[in-house]
């Protein structure tokens, strides 16, 4: 994806900023928990 349209930031681009790429230890910590944030969610 397109890093950014116009004053549009794409999320995916936001959190390769904040963590790292896809693969990257800090960022499979990041998916790690968030996928346990939403299933505590859905068990609520």
């Amino acid at each position: 994806m397109s890093s950014k349209t116009g004053n549009i930031t794409y999320f995916s681009d936001h959190l390769d900023e904040q963590y790292g790429k896809r693969g990257s230890v800090s960022r499979e910590q990041y998916e790690q928990g968030f996928e346990v944030l939403k299933l505590g969610v859905v068990l609520q």
